[in-house]
């Protein structure tokens, strides 16, 4: 149950992204600050919906402590690792921003070992590269939106450092939650009403921006809203089946499968979105290795 779950926050993270681009596609006046903001408050309703049906005594009778370390996850997963890696982007691009992101299954799984002394072995180490590895080949080319004939070598240089550092941290922002989660839900609340809390401190995060974007666009108008729902629909679906892994998995075991996301991403992309996905060996390469990776951890475990 645990391994599907993990697979369900996959498939739901990677649909969150191709709703998120069929909505910036329909509204090209608004800033990603905006999109994520519109989402983000749909996955609000939809976990607080759940945990008001499903859980609603333990929602009431939450722990101060609890609240505070789930709050602490909002920040760290929702703020500080997209911050780190929206820095990433702007400073070295996408595709480079993105390939040093691929490693946070290597960081949540460096964390879980030190910190919650779970067991690492061979097989599972050798899935984990595996996955890394392919996502690294789904990443892409290089940006070569930057010039150097714009800018001297000398701050070129300073900016494509902070750009690794920024995605690295980010990184190690998504890898080192894991491990937050893991610990939370097996110790203080139950993974609805600890998805929710952090969901919840994500969201008062990102409100001042998103909420100062969406007065210069149209958003609440056409179909951009519908696909911004959506990805906040998925999203929560995400969120919520990553929670109830790691309530069942070591972080080992979840964080790996789940963080195959971009995979999921580039097949419904190439499924339903024809003409936005362009099909190489490269990615044909890094599909076969993520799934192989995986397969070597499901087996695994």
């Amino acid at each position: 149950m645990g391994i599907l779950l993990a697979i369900v926050a996959a498939v739901g993270w990677g649909l969150s992204s191709n709703f998120a681009r069929l909505g910036f596609n329909s509204n090209k006046s608004l800033s990603p600050a905006g999109g994520v903001f519109v989402s983000v408050i749909s996955s609000l309703g939809v976990v607080l919906a759940i945990n008001l049906i499903f859980q609603w005594e333990q929602l009431a009778s939450i722990s101060i402590e609890a609240i505070l370390w789930f709050s602490l996850i909002g920040l760290t997963g929702f703020a500080f690792a997209r911050y780190c890696h929206f820095k990433g982007v702007e400073l070295i691009g996408a595709s480079r921003a993105s390939s040093l992101s691929a490693a946070a299954p290597l960081f949540a799984v460096l964390v879980a070992v030190v910190f919650l002394h779970e067991n690492l072995t061979w097989p599972i180490l050798t899935g984990i590269l595996l996955i890394i590895g392919g996502l690294y080949s789904l990443s892409g080319q290089e940006d070569k939106a930057r010039s150097p004939g714009t800018v001297s070598q000398t701050a070129l240089k300073r900016a494509n450092l902070w750009g690794y550092i920024f995605s690295l941290l980010s990184a190690l922002g998504w890898g080192g939650t894991s491990s937050l989660i893991r610990w939370g839900v097996s110790n203080l609340a139950p993974p609805l009403v600890g998805a929710l809390v952090a969901v919840t401190m994500g969201t008062i995060v990102l409100s001042w921006p998103g909420i100062r974007n969406l007065k210069s666009s149209q958003v609440s108008k056409g179909a951009g809203l519908v696909f911004f729902l959506l990805a906040g629909l998925m999203s929560a679906l995400g969120t919520i089946a990553n929670y109830g892994a790691l309530k069942l998995l070591p972080v080992v075991v979840a964080s790996p499968l789940a963080n195959t996301s971009p995979l999921f991403t580039l097949l419904f992309a190439f499924a339903f979105m024809r003409g936005t996905e362009k099909i190489d060996w490269k990615i044909i390469l890094g599909s076969v290795v993520i799934i192989g990776g995986s397969a070597i951890i499901t087996l695994a475990r």
